[in-house]
């Protein structure tokens, strides 16, 4: 198979006299422009060599990994950029709507001095200031529901409610009925602040990722918020009627706010206790029941559950079915009900069949799922469920379960990604080497790689050239030494976050 190199070679072509828009565009993204003609072709052709389709092949893995929707993405710069037969003022409109760029190629231009960087607007990337510290905060001050939100997500108000504003505005549809939506209408300042931000919130919250982004995920349950409940007086009111109605946010906001004598308890009537005692009426759950009860939701379709922001919610039905679960002990995936069959054959677990449908006493099958899953359900399902010697055992280990909780998640947050592995090592290989914040060389750390693969699990072979790889769900992939450059690069800038 022939050497393939798809990193463009940028001087070349920014030389060129007549390059146009789209090839500039395929530049930003790190591809060459010839390569993507090739491709078109090739796709076209009936009857293709081996050597073509591995190339096919190697090529698209390579698009895939610098951008898993590049096609689309490339649709949406031809679409917001105007072109005016001037390229570097085409680069500099990509950089100011905070489009991302090859770092390569803007390395490239800003060596020749075609391109210059803008620190006012850079600085937005920095997401150190959008954390709250809940010792500094005066409760007093927070006078709003977008306010009282952020707190509970442990966010600091001011950049929250900015970044609110910014969302709603970046998505209303213009007249035209364009397919970006206003956010082309944004300054330069408004497209970093929100563009950054929103990143923040993705990565902060990542456990929350399944079907939606974290960012826009917080949003909608930020406007359901608002829908249930309406800012009246101050804050610990507000955040009592969110609790009554179901919301949880994640555990450091109770124990920082509990520091400050501002707690919450669920009161008698509120929707969130109504709600278990209603199902509790069915005097047995079969396993679906349970499941989607211990996790908070209501077992009937596009019914109100609860909404949790606390903890990671695809550790009960994450790929396969609403009877797979992770394992509290292994931080695998398993299937529930042949393991709860053992505990029903070894009478420890009383089932009750009524039509073909095996059913659980709810006291029973909570106490269970407690045991095997890790997750912690809402404390109103322990409350009305349990017994009270019960709720103080469940009381007293749940710091514990805590801990157990969020290294599962963790796990499954590292298993839910898709081609990161070898990125989140360079990463780790820079820090281990001394280089976090500093600019490390790239020779070095794939030198230190290469020494060291025969101890590293997803590392097949390092050649001079590339790195060859398998992901933890058995693809074998390569990263070709242009692309690991780059990588170094992002995180000696800035644009990637060590892990």
């Amino acid at each position: 198979m022939e050497n393939n190199t798809f990193e463009p070679d940028y001087a070349k072509w920014w030389k060129k006299k007549n390059i146009t828009k789209e090839q500039i565009i395929w530049l930003m993204h790190g591809v060459n422009p010839d390569d993507v003609k090739r491709e078109t072709e090739l796709s076209q052709e009936n009857d293709k060599s081996s050597e073509e389709q591995q190339w096919l092949g190697a090529f698209r893995n390579y698009c895939y990994q610098r951008d898993p929707f590049l096609r689309r993405n490339f649709k949406q710069y031809n679409d917001l950029l105007d072109w005016k037969e001037n390229k570097k003022q085409l680069v500099t409109a990509a950089y100011e709507a905070c489009l991302k760029i090859s770092e390569t190629f803007l390395e490239h231009l800003i060596q020749i001095k075609d391109f210059k960087r803008n620190k006012n607007l850079e600085k937005f990337s920095e997401n150190s200031k959008y954390g709250l510290n809940y010792d500094s905060l005066n409760i007093n001050d927070i006078v709003t529901a977008e306010a009282g939100f952020a707190v509970l997500l442990g966010l600091e108000p001011t950049h929250f409610a900015n970044f609110v504003k910014l969302a709603k505005r970046a998505n209303e549809r213009l007249e035209d009925n364009t397919s970006y939506v206003a956010y082309i209408h944004l300054l330069p300042k408004e497209k970093w602040q929100y563009t950054f931000y929103r990143k923040f919130l993705n990565e902060r919250f990542s456990y929350l990722h399944f079907m939606m982004f974290p960012a826009e995920f917080i949003l909608s349950i930020l406007n359901k918020s608002k829908k249930l409940c309406a800012w009246t007086s101050d804050f610990p009111t507000y955040f009592q009627s969110l609790h009554d109605e179901g919301f949880i946010f994640p555990a450091d906001a109770y124990a920082a706010l509990n520091k400050k004598n501002i707690s919450v308890e669920y009161s008698q009537d509120a929707w969130a206790v109504r709600f278990y005692k209603r199902w509790l009426k069915e005097c047995v759950w079969s396993l679906p029941e349970a499941l989607s009860l211990f996790s908070g939701k209501d077992p009937r379709k596009n019914m109100r559950g609860y909404e949790d922001l606390g903890q990671n919610p695809h550790v009960i039905n994450p790929w396969i079915d609403e009877t797979s679960a992770w394992d509290t002990y292994d931080g695998d995936l398993f299937a529930v009900e042949p393991r709860l069959s053992k505990y029903v054959a070894a009478s420890l677990i009383r089932v009750i069949e009524l039509k073909e449908q095996n059913y659980y006493i709810p006291e029973e099958i909570t106490l269970w799922l407690i045991d095997h899953i890790p997750y912690n359900p809402p404390q109103a399902l322990v409350e009305i469920v349990l017994s009270n010697d019960q709720i103080a055992d469940y009381a007293a280990s749940k710091p514990a379960r805590m801990k157990e909780i969020r290294e599962v998640s963790r796990k499954i947050q590292s298993t839910n990604r898709r081609s990161n592995e070898l990125h989140e090592l360079i990463g780790k290989t820079i820090v281990d080497l001394g280089y976090k914040g500093k600019q490390a060389p790239a020779s070095e750390v794939w030198k230190h790689i290469q020494d060291n693969q025969d101890d590293l699990e997803l590392i097949q072979e390092i050649t001079t050239s590339e790195i060859q790889w398998v992901s933890y769900r058995g693809t074998e992939q390569r990263m070709r030494r242009e692309r690991f450059n780059t990588v170094i690069s992002e995180y000696n800038t800035g644009k990637k976050t060590y892990p």
